[in-house]
């Protein structure tokens, strides 16, 4: 009879274990998130009208590209214009360049972005300009 206890205790000590476990694994996590918005708003977009671009290789090395310049008939007064060069892929090539320009005259401005890290022009696929409102 004792033998028959044992067991039956030890038995009753294992359900009670996997029930605890079966009710610990069945509890979940939550989080509470207050009502808030993630973005909102609204304005004009315009675009900027490029009427040629000239690919300016380095002097010392013409397989390198020193600069792009942009010719554009839009006035982009008081704006902020990078430039983004992508390879065949679309993957960008390096970070964006900052660009300047000259004063809107005569129905015309030129954009003239720089490249200080000189990138390979073999691996040129794309070039993005940006103008933003500063």
């Amino acid at each position: 009879m004792r033998k028959s206890t044992k067991l039956a205790f030890a038995a009753a000590a294992v359900a009670v274990g996997f029930i605890a476990i079966g009710s610990t694994s069945a509890s979940t996590a939550s989080n509470t998130v207050p009502n808030s918005v993630a973005g909102f708003g609204e304005g004009t977009v315009t675009g900027a009208t490029v009427t040629a671009i000239h690919y300016v290789t380095d002097t010392a090395d013409p397989s390198k590209l020193d600069s792009v310049v942009f010719d554009s008939s839009t006035d982009i007064t008081g704006t902020t214009v990078t430039m983004t060069l992508k390879d065949g892929s679309l993957a960008i090539i390096g970070s964006p360049y900052a660009c300047s320009y000259t004063p809107y005259a005569a129905g015309a401005t030129t954009i003239t972005c720089l490249t200080a890290d000189l990138p390979a022009t073999a691996n040129l696929g794309a070039t993005d300009l940006t103008v933003v409102n500063s």
